[in-house]
């Protein structure tokens, strides 16, 4: 027998047990995975005499998609416009020494999510209403990018599942075939 031969259980058992242990670590964990992203933004030129008043509005979600809850959620802005929470939830908005605002939640359930919308004047400074961070007692968030995307019908989504196990089941039979070979 070949040296590869003799060492495969092995290799195989603990590529196995790896896999395992990741699945149960990730089943178990209660840890909150905090994650934002913008959904909307906009500016509109209201009419009056001059000059013309630009409003600036722009939204995010904050979601929580871990097993565990978030605690003391905190987003940093250079200074928080007027803003719309939805749930309303109760918040702060406490300073910082470096001049920014900070808003705060003392916590958010697992898989829940808080939507705030601000608005806001358009000034060359606009840029101090947007998110700095958002983090909490666990680190901080990730930002998410997002894209727009059409939704399928379901039948559409079936037969692409179809035709992809059916590919895997083809690369599985394959790589038996060849290891039938080499060994």
């Amino acid at each position: 027998m070949s040296f590869l031969t003799n060492y495969i259980p092995y290799i195989v058992e603990g590529a196995i047990l790896l896999l395992v242990y990741y699945i149960f670590h990730k089943v178990t964990s209660k840890k909150s995975n905090l994650m934002y992203y913008m959904t909307s933004g906009a500016a509109f030129n209201l009419p009056r005499r001059p000059p013309i008043l630009a409003i600036g509005t722009h939204t995010i979600t904050i979601k929580n998609f871990g097993k565990g809850k978030a605690e003391d959620i905190q987003i940093c802005h250079g200074k928080v416009a007027n803003i719309m929470v939805n749930p309303d939830v109760e918040y702060t908005i406490d300073p910082t020494p470096q001049g920014s605002e900070i808003l705060k939640f003392a916590e958010l359930a697992p898989k829940s999510s808080i939507v705030i919308s601000y608005m806001y004047t358009v000034t060359p400074d606009v840029a101090k209403y947007m998110v700095k961070y958002v983090k909490s007692a666990d680190g901080e968030a990730r930002s998410i990018e997002t894209i727009q995307n059409p939704i399928y019908p379901k039948r559409y989504e079936v037969i692409v599942v179809i035709l992809m196990l059916l590919g895997l089941s083809f690369l599985l039979i394959l790589f038996y075939e060849l290891l039938k070979v080499i060994f």
